[in-house]
């Protein structure tokens, strides 16, 4: 089974945009890019979305927590 973690990308540290990726959990093994879900400028958004993706959440799509 599919396992979606968040994770801080360094990429545009340097124009000071951040960059919280979901990625299925096999990316902490290899770093490959093709395991990257999305990508997202506020964590925030980035835990709502890992948690739909894990079924955690049952909030309808769109609703704000």
């Amino acid at each position: 089974m599919k396992s979606f973690v968040v994770r801080h990308s360094d990429i545009n540290e340097t124009q000071q945009a951040p960059e919280w990726l979901v990625v299925d959990s096999r990316y902490d093994e290899s770093g490959d890019h093709r395991w990257i879900h999305s990508r997202h400028a506020f964590s925030e958004e980035a835990e709502m979305e890992a948690e739909r993706l894990n079924g955690n959440d049952t909030s309808p799509i769109g609703s704000v927590d």
